[in-house]
């Protein structure tokens, strides 16, 4: 019973079926009623729909592969460039574009009309690639990926920079663009700032529906460069200059690899050891034959490089109070190879002193992952000992910690200066991980008591470990599913010298610090009240 103006629709869901059923002879007629009642909801769903979703819903059949020149609005959290545009003025662009016999590589060029600013249209997510990032302001070309996607937006991988974005400055490393590290090294950093904190803002407001939240000042670091204390390298195949490549993915690809020679924020002596083990499988390339993610054969994998600085706060390490950097060189395969690997960790200890831990760690699976169940230490200890506001804790390959050892220290000082924190108060630390939380705080403060809580069972063995090794007895830890158990009912005990365990009460807290994981916190906690968290 549609209008003559939907019998163009009407025909075309008639000629699908018919299409499906030519193909699918044995399809029952069930499942042909079936399919062709779903078909006439989606009808009159979208014929009764306003014309606005109509045409976004027609925006959304741009072919795969389809160049469209736009301009970068906003940038999202994760690096994604955000466009909003008209969906009548692109079905227009589109419309003209087909007329003319344009092709998929002739791009569709949208003009300031289209573009909505305050909101609303339909969105274009852009993903980065070997081409550029995208960046508020910049005019790109992009090809599209899903041209049909049930999500309602279109996705679209960034093909090159048309116009570059206002304030771009010039990237301080060489690899910047086809790396898939680093996303905005061409923006200010204090652009940097004012973007990661209206995203902070935007994702209160558009995922947490709170508009009004009260969101502090970033603290900036005083550097941008050899500032973090970790970094994952991956091995290629691909022969350059007779060595195979080692360096990082790029966007969007799981099997290429951009060879990285100078590392802009790792420290300078890791980038020296990423090329001395370059250059030692460069020597051995049958013997040690690298990883082929996709036909799963060869061994080398992965390269992860941990820096740390002892100040041997508790005395438990020997040595000095003075401040020496310690490094950590895992070489990552997908069997044990600590005869093969022997010779690279007796360069490394000889080249470099501060290297004071060489790992095989193996992954036999076939996930790209740098990590994996079995450890072979091949000098050295198993563990870095880094010093944090007055505690040392030890890291081992598949340790949590912060990547940024220079902000970490103030980060643990706000979240004390935010707890308000006096003698006798009660403080859970809810998904503690390693303890590094809780540890500052007992050591900081000393006569206030400390719970830490977390699933990993080995985080909390290595928080437990670090109280003990620095001698704080006002931190608890316990191993626990805080979605389904409450703090207190958690087991907590204290060891004394002889190994006795004694239960501990956990009374109510005063404070509760959490740092969840990605799904969020169970309603029962954050059903708490009249307790600061």
């Amino acid at each position: 019973a549609a209008p003559p103006e939907r019998g163009a629709l009407c025909t075309r869901l008639a000629a699908s079926a018919a299409h499906k059923f030519y193909h699918r002879p044995c399809i029952s007629n069930r499942h042909m009623m079936g399919y062709l009642r779903e078909g006439v909801q989606r009808l009159l769903t979208r014929s009764s729909a306003p014309r606005s979703l109509w045409l976004a819903r027609r925006a959304l059949h741009l072919k795969r592969g389809q160049l469209v020149e736009y301009e970068i609005t906003d940038v999202a959290f994760g690096g994604e460039g955000v466009t909003r545009v008209d969906a009548a003025v692109l079905e227009r662009v589109m419309s003209e574009h087909a007329s003319s016999g344009g092709s998929k590589d002739d791009p569709l060029v949208l003009g300031d009309d289209a573009f909505l600013r305050d909101g609303g249209g339909l969105v274009m997510l852009t993903k980065r690639s070997a081409g550029g990032s995208p960046q508020t302001g910049a005019v790109v070309q992009s090809r599209v990926i899903s041209g049909n996607s049930a999500k309602g937006h279109l996705d679209l991988r960034l093909r090159n920079v048309v116009k570059e974005h206002p304030g771009a400055v010039e990237s301080p490393c060489r690899h910047f663009g086809p790396c898939g590290g680093c996303t905005a090294l061409n923006v200010s950093y204090d652009e940097q700032l004012a973007r990661k904190q209206q995203q902070v803002c935007d994702l209160f407001a558009r995922i947490g529906g709170i508009s009004d939240l009260p969101v502090l000042d970033i603290l900036p670091c005083e550097t941008t460069t050899a500032y973090r204390n970790k970094m994952e390298f991956s091995f290629a195949p691909k022969l350059y200059e007779g060595k195979p490549v080692l360096g990082l993915h790029m966007p969007g690809r799981f099997d290429r690899i951009l060879r990285i020679s100078d590392c802009q924020i790792q420290d300078p002596e890791a980038n020296e050891i990423l090329q001395a083990v370059s250059n030692f499988v460069g020597e051995y390339t049958e013997e040690l034959p690298v990883y082929n993610s996709r036909k799963h054969r060869g061994l080398l994998r992965h390269v992860v490089i941990r820096t740390a600085e002892n100040r041997n706060a508790s005395g438990a390490y020997g040595g000095s109070a003075e401040p020496r950097k310690e490094i950590m060189v895992s070489m990552v395969t997908s069997q044990r190879l600590a005869s093969l690997l022997t010779p690279l960790a007796q360069l490394l200890a000889e080249r470099f002193p501060s290297v004071v831990s060489v790992m095989n760690v193996v992954n036999a699976s076939k996930s790209a992952v740098a990590h994996g169940p079995q450890q072979v230490t091949l000098h050295g200890r198993p563990f870095l000992v880094h010093t944090m506001l007055g505690v040392d804790f030890q890291i081992s390959h598949s340790s949590f910690f912060q990547t940024n050892a220079m902000q970490a220290p103030r980060l643990l000082s706000r979240v004390g200066e935010l707890c308000e924190l006096s003698d006798g108060d009660v403080v859970y630390d809810m998904f503690c991980g390693t303890g590094s939380i809780a540890l500052c705080l007992s050591r900081q403060h000393p006569g206030i008591t400390v719970f830490g809580a977390d699933l990993e069972a080995s985080a909390i063995a290595d928080a437990q470990l670090n109280a003990d090794n620095n001698e704080i007895s006002n931190a608890f830890f316990a191993r626990g599913d805080l979605h389904s158990l409450a703090v207190h009912e958690l087991p907590f005990a204290s060891v004394d010298a002889q190994g006795n365990e004694t239960m501990v009460d956990v009374p109510p807290p005063s404070c509760v610090i959490v740092d969840p994981p990605r799904p969020g916190l169970h309603p029962r906690c954050v059903s708490m009240r009249d307790v600061r968290i």
